[in-house]
């Protein structure tokens, strides 16, 4: 889906054409309507659009990149799932082959050439979850225990990954990345 931008539109600074978001989802956009409403919201704001594509099955990933791809987007955000996971070298391999950035949601998907993650750590999440079980085997109620957001988020760049598309990384991502990727 593709929304017209509240104003006008941002324009990419190397084509001069208007800048879009593409979103790859394992949710329809009904399922995830409130989150997909308020992260188009924030982008409308900036003058961007948001094409969403879906892919529900592994067959349909490729089709769904080819399209994303034929619409050039100026940066390509992934959701995650368990299959978007599973897929990860392929899709990572389609989004570079297309010269597509990507913000990737775990760290692997880096690790397999993607270009960049920007999340919570799963590693202090598992260590976490690791002592809520410790909590729960000892005889905590799970009602009991609070919900608590995630304390650690990473950056990870692979510069690698950027020169594969063609991008050249500011020294400010850079220097705020935790993790840089050569």
């Amino acid at each position: 889906m593709l929304l017209p931008a509240a104003s006008a539109p941002a324009q990419d600074a190397r084509t001069g054409q208007p800048v879009r978001i593409g979103r790859l989802s394992p949710l329809s956009a009904e399922t995830d309507a409130p989150n997909l409403e308020a992260f188009r919201n924030g982008l409308l704001a900036l003058g961007l659009a948001l094409p969403v594509h879906e892919a529900r099955d592994p067959g349909a990933i490729d089709r769904r990149l080819t399209a994303i791809a034929a619409e050039r987007p100026g940066a390509v955000m992934v959701l995650t799932d368990v299959m978007f996971i599973t897929e990860r070298r392929r899709i990572v391999e389609l989004l570079t082959r297309n010269r597509l950035a990507a913000v990737y949601p775990e760290r692997e998907f880096v690790d397999a050439g993607g270009l960049m993650f920007y999340g919570a750590s799963l590693v202090s999440l598992y260590q976490h979850a690791a002592v809520y079980a410790d909590r729960i085997l000892k005889g905590a109620r799970p009602a009991n225990l609070p919900v608590e957001q995630p304390t650690t988020i990473e950056l990870i760049v692979n510069v690698k990954a950027a020169r594969a598309i063609g991008l050249t990384l500011p020294p400010s991502v850079l220097s705020r990345a935790d993790r840089v990727v050569e």
